[in-house]
């Protein structure tokens, strides 16, 4: 009895956190995307002194309301253009389409003018 109730409540717990990222209401603002980029990490220099490029990162930058956001990822089936639902806090989560999500974290900031 009490290996069934413990199997109902751990069900019940994975399916109220399955769903609580997938509300729209969770995502109160719009986020614009600007571009994706990708650059070197850095340069240094082999064991025989000749010169290495380190790997790349990639960057999406989303305006969400008079601030640009720099996120240290693109995200699958996001288009440069369009508009997604989103929340901020310590990353930018957007709502994608089909119910995914994309979380990642903010790399940079910086505010611009607000649009008419």
């Amino acid at each position: 009895m009490k290996r069934t109730l413990s199997f109902l409540i751990a069900l019940l717990a994975m399916s109220l956190c399955a769903s609580a990222g997938k509300n729209p209401t969770d995502y109160p603002l719009t986020a614009h995307v600007l571009g994706t980029s990708k650059v070197p990490v850095g340069v240094g220099l082999n064991s025989t002194g000749g010169l290495i490029m380190t790997p790349e990162t990639t960057s999406t930058e989303l305006r969400i309301g008079n601030m640009v956001y720099a996120i240290g990822k693109t995200c699958k089936n996001v288009e440069i253009g369009k508009d997604y639902p989103a929340r901020v806090d310590k990353k930018v989560h957007l709502l994608l389409p089909g119910g995914k999500t994309c979380n990642a974290g903010i790399t940079g900031t910086h505010e611009v003018p607000a649009t008419p």
